[in-house]
């Protein structure tokens, strides 16, 4: 027969190790196998461990990068051109004479021919210069500058054009000088659009609501 204090002694010492068993899981000392790091194989070391899959998870999600509003500016962008305020959106035209050397400007029902010099556009006070259409309530439909840059002629809505010299060394004020005898009075509605030949003798009129070209000779 069984001796009865083994018996308890036997007892005991297994609800001991039981006791011990829950203890170590309980408080982390061994964990269950869900939790245990996998093993992966890996090129430079086959042992590597890897961290739980739900954490590698957790550290792959990054936040979305910010995206900061930027202006951009294209890279040719000299200057800005301005003339008292803004240039209107719309019923403005624009001429730029062959050597680059003026840009000039009109606008719907201004009574004033607008110039700029182009290698005045990087400086802080640019070099603009106002011509008077003429009569009063006049105003021009059409500019074109000579190839060589030293004629202005304009059109007006009295279908009327006239021609000045540029003196690019005077003062703003005083740049253009009109040239006498030079009021060609033609089309019968008001002239959209004129152009100076490539050679600069001869200057040419359109109305877009005429089916006739005019020619003048500057140089006469």
């Amino acid at each position: 027969m069984i001796d009865v204090t083994t018996l308890l002694i036997s007892i005991i010492v297994a609800a001991i190790g039981i006791l011990y068993a829950i203890y170590y899981i309980k408080f982390g000392k061994i964990k269950s196998i869900e939790d245990r790091p996998q093993r992966v194989p890996s090129p430079n070391s086959p042992d590597s461990i890897t961290k739980p899959k739900e954490k590698l998870e957790k550290k792959s999600e990054k936040a979305p990068a910010k995206v900061k509003n930027v202006q951009h500016t294209h890279e040719n962008n000299i200057g800005i051109l301005k003339g008292g305020s803004e240039l209107p959106k719309t019923g403005t035209i624009i001429s730029i004479s062959t050597s680059s050397k003026y840009v000039v400007q009109i606008r719907d029902n201004d009574a004033y021919v607008r110039l700029w010099k182009v290698d005045s556009l990087l400086q802080p006070n640019k070099i603009q210069s106002l011509l008077s259409v003429g009569k009063a309530g006049e105003y021009a439909t059409a500019v074109a500058i000579s190839p060589n840059s030293d004629l202005l002629a304009f059109a007006t809505d009295y279908n009327t054009i006239r021609l000045f010299l540029i003196d690019s060394d005077a003062p703003a004020s005083k740049m253009f000088e009109p040239i006498t005898n030079t009021e060609f009075e033609t089309h019968k509605k008001p002239i959209t659009q004129l152009e100076f030949t490539q050679n600069g003798k001869y200057l040419l009129s359109l109305c877009a609501t005429e089916d006739v070209i005019f020619v003048y000779n500057v140089e006469s």
